[in-house]
């Protein structure tokens, strides 16, 4: 803890910097914005730390993965025709599906791995996002550029086992 102000001054020092880099401008309210919003970034570095379980990553989660790279082209191909259609007047609106997520997520670093690992392994790909993942609920919400049936849509949803 004795180390944490230094660190801190360093982040805001530096996130102040970035801030000037950015908006290119030496104007006195410009400064006062950047150290301030820096002073509020740099501040809350202990937060993760604090109340959120670890990380962990099952090994055996990557290796469900490894359909995501056809996928990826398939998808692609289906976004850059969506965007032609798009060029045309002729695109189909995005849709949002739920799709059920079986067992429960809680507070423990597994679950927070599993969280991270459903919603990065299923917003790879171009077509789709995932929003949020709802442990209580069981739930994760996916939208879709190109909507696809609800059916094919949960067949290829990645879940950690």
């Amino acid at each position: 803890m004795r180390h944490a102000l230094p660190v801190r001054l360093a982040w805001l020092v530096f996130l102040t910097a970035v801030w000037l880099l950015l908006i290119e401008s030496s104007s006195a309210a410009d400064i006062v914005l950047g150290v301030i919003s820096a002073a509020a970034m740099a501040g809350s570095l202990h937060w993760p730390r604090r109340d959120t379980p670890a990380f962990v990553l099952r090994p055996a989660w990557l290796a469900q993965a490894w359909p995501l790279g056809s996928r990826f082209f398939r998808d692609t191909w289906l976004v850059f025709a969506q965007l032609l259609h798009q060029a045309r007047g002729q695109a189909q609106p995005g849709t949002i599906r739920a799709i059920s997520v079986p067992g429960t997520f809680t507070t423990t670093s597994l679950a927070a791995g599993g969280t991270t690992f459903t919603i990065t392994a299923n917003s790879l790909t171009p077509n789709g996002i995932v929003l949020d993942v709802d442990g209580l609920e069981g739930l994760a919400l996916q939208h879709q550029l190109v909507p696809r049936s609800l059916a094919e849509t949960r067949r290829e949803f990645i879940l950690p086992v």
